[in-house]
């Protein structure tokens, strides 16, 4: 198709042709990006339909591609040149994960103002001939264009959510690898990434700005996952790879870049040991449940509630960690209800790095809110350490813990099976993921995803301590229960008459 426009152009006369470009160019992302910008390597399957998504510019949309298949050279450097050519004086922010790589997202960008003589060719009145000499700021992070509104804002700027610009307003943000491997390792980075994007959305985005973000999954509950699932924004996905069913059931293997990415190649980053199936499904598959489902917890088995039952027996379990250095393990206390069909509801975590005091005085916090009947710690953990204090606390405070020391047999994974078991059956559910959801969420479900692998398994010992004394103990009464229990104590005045 391309080619045989190029072939027509070049009988019509210069100043004809330049006209014609010009418009090509502003308006067909793929165009520039393969034939001016020179990213000679894209293809017509798949960048061209990715291009075309992306010229819709629809505010709050999503872009998900696999790792590799030039998400950066097509949405970031392409579509910015392209939106600076059609709406010159619109300054553009681009934010991705760190500052240092915010650098590397602009450095082609301003390569191509420096260097490209079509698009001066094309578009004089846009482009300085020594930008770096004409132009008031070319630095590594910002670009002062040759038409800008005066304003304090560059034309172009690159941050990263490490080091966010102070003062500044855009009315167009281009999130780039805002979740990267580095930002996925810990809950703490989950949650602060989730939180900086907040920021970029609330106080550095226009009220009626355009905000469209790009990348690839890496976690179940990263912030790229979150905003697909809320429903809130528009979602392009594309896999690496599927399966297509051509014929009645009969299915064939389907890759999205065949030329870069076949099944050879793929096949080949599934055996590479670095990569393995989890980190494959989250890069390549954008789906981070392993196909193979041999993970020891898995998700999907867990329910989502938004209210909690009227009935519930409260309980409480805890796996004590008794240090304050933040490289220990964490003492955690889970707190849940039984509803009348032996559900479990997890309805709080508290979690962190505590001295015996402190950890005393949580647990006594948790009696006072919750109520649980019996709180549940390992035996060896509460006689040799918090037991004598803990007692002299409930004295001082009033509330009295019906503690119930225990010490399952086996490793972690044998004393975990008790929670595998309820949570396959679907009988253990968490708070519904959202922008109002708990903000230990975010921990635990990562625990449960990587257990037993995990660095941090404190919260999942803490869960299968409860379910460990979930299975000696009782639901609450259903209200059917509760009358036939009331008439059953009932005794008639008349027949205590004589007694």
């Amino acid at each position: 198709m391309y080619d045989q426009f190029l072939s027509d152009l070049e009988s019509v006369p210069e100043n004809k042709q330049r006209e014609i470009l010009r418009e090509v160019v502003k308006n067909d992302l793929y165009f520039l990006a393969k034939y001016i910008l020179g990213h000679w390597w894209i293809c017509w399957e798949p960048h061209k339909a990715f291009c075309e998504e992306i010229e819709k510019d629809i505010n709050l949309t999503l872009y998900l591609l696999p790792r590799g298949h030039c998400k950066t050279q097509i949405y970031n450097t392409s579509d910015t040149i392209r939106q600076y050519l059609k709406t010159p004086s619109e300054p553009i922010g681009i934010f991705c994960d760190q500052a240092k790589k915010a650098k590397w997202k602009l450095r082609p960008i301003r390569n191509q103002f420096q260097k490209n003589q079509t698009l001066k060719w094309l578009f004089p009145e846009l482009f300085f001939q020594n930008p770096k000499r004409e132009s008031d700021k070319w630095t590594d992070e910002e670009l002062i264009l040759k038409v800008h509104d005066g304003g304090q804002e560059p034309s172009i700027g690159a941050y990263g959510m490490d080091n966010m610009p102070t003062g500044l307003h855009f009315p167009r943000i281009k999130g780039d690898d805002l979740v990267t491997p580095e930002t996925v390792t810990t809950a703490d980075q989950i949650n602060k990434t989730r939180h900086n994007y907040g920021t970029i959305r609330s106080s550095i985005l226009y009220p009626n700005g355009n905000i469209q973000i790009c990348g690839t999954i890496y976690d179940d509950g990263d912030l790229h996952r979150e905003m697909e699932e809320s429903g809130e924004y528009q979602v392009y996905k594309r896999p690496a790879e599927w399966l297509e069913d051509i014929d009645r059931g009969v299915k064939q293997r389907r890759t999205l870049w065949p030329v870069q990415f076949g099944p050879a190649a793929l096949d080949k980053i599934k055996r590479d040991p670095t990569v393995g199936l989890y980190i494959y499904s989250c890069q390549y598959l954008l789906d981070p449940v392993p196909e193979d489902e041999n993970a020891f917890f898995q998700l999907k088995w867990f329910g989502r509630y938004t209210k909690l039952p009227r009935r519930l027996n409260m309980f409480a379990a805890a796996d004590l960690a008794i240090s304050e250095k933040k490289t220990a393990a964490e003492t955690a206390i889970v707190v849940g209800g039984v509803n009348t069909y032996f559900d479990l509801f997890i309805i709080d975590i508290i979690h962190g790095h505590w001295d015996a005091l402190a950890i005393i005085d949580e647990m006594i916090e948790v009696q006072r809110k919750y109520k649980p009947g019996i709180f549940t710690i390992e035996a060896e953990n509460i006689q040799r350490t918090i037991m004598p204090f803990l007692k002299i606390k409930m004295r001082e405070t009033g509330y009295f813990i019906n503690t119930d020391p225990r010490m399952p047999k086996g490793d972690k994974v044998a004393k975990a099976r008790p929670a595998q078991g309820r949570a396959k059956e679907g009988a253990i559910y968490l708070p519904k993921k959202g922008l109002d959801q708990p903000e230990w969420l975010s921990h635990a479900e990562l625990q449960i995803r990587r257990f037993p692998k995990g660095k941090d398994k404190d919260i999942v010992d803490s869960l299968s301590l409860l379910c460990h004394q979930l299975a000696e103990q009782w639901r609450p009464a259903t209200p059917e229960e509760m009358a036939e229990r009331q008439r059953e104590e009932y005794v008639p005045l008349d027949a205590t008459v004589g007694m």
